[in-house]
């Protein structure tokens, strides 16, 4: 779909440092930035047998930061999203470490969820405890996993990004 859109010259002059900093060019930046804005619940084609692909992936991170319904903000309100979406994004975060490992930058939106994921973990691992007595099997585990995801990312090459490997979310073993 092309979409034609006029900018000011500050909100153009914007995006171009954006996208700079970013070590992205523009066309990414703009995605990116739509991307995080996106509502949570519009369907994603990813389903945990099938191979995610690299927009897939940016875009269940980007989301799950930022969105009411996206899968990291549900875990730090003490609600359990489910295995589905807890896959979901664990898979997006491995599939984004691969692309990124050997790069020399990270676009600021995938560290920003990342770190994101990082500093508020014990909060949503202290909201679901307190939230209920009864929680899912896994759910505590599947949320270290994607802090460990969100780690790995973070870190680069030297990262293992096979140290998690949950089968109990439906997951092949590593």
């Amino acid at each position: 779909m092309d979409i034609q859109v006029t900018l000011s010259d500050k909100e153009a002059e914007h995006l171009q440092r954006l996208s700079s900093e970013w070590g992205i060019d523009i066309d990414e930046t703009i995605r990116s930035i739509m991307r995080t804005h996106l509502p949570a619940s519009r369907p994603l084609s990813f389903s945990p047998g099938r191979k995610l692909s690299y927009e897939e992936a940016l875009e269940i991170v980007l989301k799950c930061g930022w969105n009411e319904e996206g899968a990291y903000i549900q875990l730090r309100l003490g609600q359990d999203p489910g295995a589905p979406a807890m896959l979901r994004l664990l898979s997006a975060l491995r599939l984004l470490w691969h692309h990124y490992r050997e790069k020399n930058a990270i676009p600021h939106p995938v560290c920003q969820v990342a770190a994101m994921i990082l500093f508020f973990g014990n909060e949503a691992e202290s909201n679901l405890r307190a939230s209920s007595s009864e929680l899912r099997s896994g759910v505590l585990e599947g949320l270290m996993d994607i802090r460990i995801g969100a780690y790995n990312l973070l870190s680069g090459a030297n990262a293992d990004p096979n140290v998690v490997c949950r089968p109990d979310l439906g997951e092949k073993p590593c």
